[in-house]
């Protein structure tokens, strides 16, 4: 999500003719890539404006909505203060304020020409085939339909072996270093226990009545310890999957401490409820599945392609996020009603423990945003009846 340099609030995807830019809603100040300007802007115009912007002589007084880099204020066409841009030069967005855009001179657009008739059979695939694409959209906003098989090989073969597979490639502002320390930790913790698990997991596990033991430093012990090889890789999947992605929406700092309050409150839900208190509990599953969910609810138009296999049918499902994250729910309780009966070694209490500590991360992000943007709109009102 881009915000606003000026006002603070999220920005609006929007295009015309020419491709994508980014507005303020309250400001209607604009982000706009350089590709798409040198579209419309006379060609010397940009060449000049990006030679000024990479000379370093001017001051910057916001960061880019893009990358966050300060933007330098760069004269236009002449030296004085008539027009003035701020143009990022690492990822090549000028911001404009206001009615900086309309202002700028354009290049003359040549008339489209009269577009070649297509044969008759042509016209008639390319109409079926944007029919189809029409009933692709309508079935995926639905949640789920039947899909072809993922691109890539080692796809398919952790579609087989019953993994998720994320469709959906968002391009990430900042390296997941926090998401690529844990997965670390977790296979570096559990390669040097492998060897006796049952010993590791008897000394190091989160046991309940225990969970005292060692100054409570089984909480942490317990995260990184995982049961075997088949335990760590799907625990560590479903880390580097989602986890980039939601590392990169939030502050880190906020992003470490959902991970330990979804631990934590999957401990606690296990600790509480769980019926043979003697058992220990490792794995790092609670926090990620805060992660998990923070991620269906903050990306609710991705996709997810699944393998199924029943009876003498196969084949792949393209399901949305939320109908996954709702079927996942439902299978913990499932799990949790197990549990509570001491008839599965799988705590699903554990992951809805997580898992409710990532709606609220995500819902605290909704109820900020919300608030800001009403601030906003109410100073921006203000303004306006002050200059009537």
């Amino acid at each position: 999500m881009f915000f606003c340099p000026k006002c603070k609030i999220p920005l609006k995807k929007s295009s015309n003719p020419f491709g994508i830019f980014w507005y303020c809603p309250t400001c209607s100040g604009r982000a706009v890539s350089l590709q798409v300007l040198r579209k419309v802007i006379p060609q010397n115009i940009i060449n000049k404006l990006w030679q000024r912007a990479k000379s370093g002589e001017y001051k910057s007084y916001r960061q880019c909505p893009i990358c966050e880099k300060d933007l330098p204020e760069v004269p236009v066409i002449n030296d004085d203060n008539s027009i003035r841009l701020d143009v990022c030069t690492k990822c090549c967005f000028v911001w404009f304020d206001g009615k900086e855009y309309e202002s700028l001179p354009k290049r003359e657009i040549p008339k489209p020409e009269e577009k070649e008739k297509l044969p008759l059979e042509a016209g008639k695939a390319l109409t079926l085939l944007k029919i189809e694409n029409m009933k692709k959209s309508e079935r995926l906003s639905k949640g789920i339909y039947k899909d072809s098989p993922p691109g890539y090989l080692h796809h398919k073969i952790l579609g087989y072996l019953g993994f998720p597979i994320e469709n959906n490639s968002y391009t990430l502002k900042h390296a997941p270093i926090i998401t690529w320390l844990i997965g670390f930790l977790m296979v570096a913790f559990t390669l040097i226990f492998i060897q006796d698990p049952d010993s590791a997991i008897k000394d190091l596990g989160l046991i309940p009545n225990q969970f005292t033991r060692f100054f409570g430093l089984t909480f942490i012990t317990s995260f990184f310890l995982h049961a075997g090889f088949a335990h760590l890789f799907g625990n560590l999947y479903f880390l580097l999957v989602f986890g980039k992605n939601v590392e990169d929406v939030l502050d880190k700092k906020k992003y470490i401490l959902m991970i330990i309050t979804a631990a934590l409150a999957g401990d606690l839900m296990y600790i509480i409820f769980t019926q043979d208190k003697s058992i220990p509990s490792v794995g790092a599953s609670a926090g990620i599945s805060g992660i998990l969910t923070y991620y269906c609810l903050r990306f609710p138009d991705a996709s997810l392609s699944v393998f199924y296999f029943i009876y003498i049918k196969w084949g792949w499902l393209r399901v949305n996020v939320k109908v996954f994250m709702l079927f996942w729910i439902v299978l913990q309780v499932l799990i949790a009603i197990h549990e509570t009966s001491g008839t599965t070694d799988v705590s699903g209490l554990a992951h809805l423990g997580g898992a409710g500590i990532g709606f609220l991360f995500w819902a605290a992000e909704v109820v900020t945003l919300s608030k800001s943007t009403e601030t906003h709109a109410e100073e921006f009102q203000f303004v306006q009846n002050n200059d009537k």
